[in-house]
């Protein structure tokens, strides 16, 4: 967007200046465009890094069905993946575990595919959250919680399609 190519000129502008930040790290959206590979050219161009994010959650259709994420489409994904790998920019993927619908070799399958595309794969745990889609149709998934006393969200436990001792082995692997 305009805004983000004006803002990034004013951080360079800035970084010209000072000399810092040497770094800039931001989420990027998960669709890229002409816009975004601009920004990342124009970045090169000045020797400014960054690390280029591609958030997928899963490449599992069931449990991005499940999330109600409709994701990224993968060929799109392979795409995107080749042509930052291509302009030697840093890219890594980022996934959610134990999303309904997803069993853990699924994830694992996916995993191993990003790892062909990135050289390193950000691992989130899935929370409960009060009101959200998970909460509202946790019956529908099987969904087994725990909540520390103080926290607002609970940790997903185990599923309609991973019990707790499959989680547990998992967490030895992401770990």
């Amino acid at each position: 967007l305009d805004t983000d190519v004006e803002f990034l000129e004013d951080f360079i502008a800035v970084r010209e200046k000072y000399g810092y930040p040497r770094q800039f790290d931001c989420s990027w959206g998960k669709l890229k465009n002409e816009v975004f590979f601009g920004i990342v050219k124009r970045m090169q161009e000045v020797g400014m890094t960054s690390a280029f994010t591609i958030a997928l959650q899963s490449l599992n259709p069931v449990a991005l069905k499940n999330a109600g994420r409709a994701g990224m489409p993968l060929n799109v994904y392979d795409d995107l993946a080749d042509r930052l790998v291509k302009q030697g920019l840093h890219t890594y993927a980022e996934l959610l575990w134990c999303l309904p619908g997803e069993t853990s070799q699924s994830f694992l399958e996916g995993y191993d595919r990003l790892a062909d595309k990135v050289s390193r794969i950000v691992v989130y745990p899935i929370v409960v959250v009060p009101n959200c889609g998970f909460d509202i149709n946790r019956d529908k998934f099987g969904l087994v919680t725990a909540r520390e006393e103080r926290s607002d969200f609970e940790y997903l436990l185990s599923h309609n399609t991973l019990t707790l001792e499959e989680n547990r082995r998992m967490h030895r692997v992401l770990f």
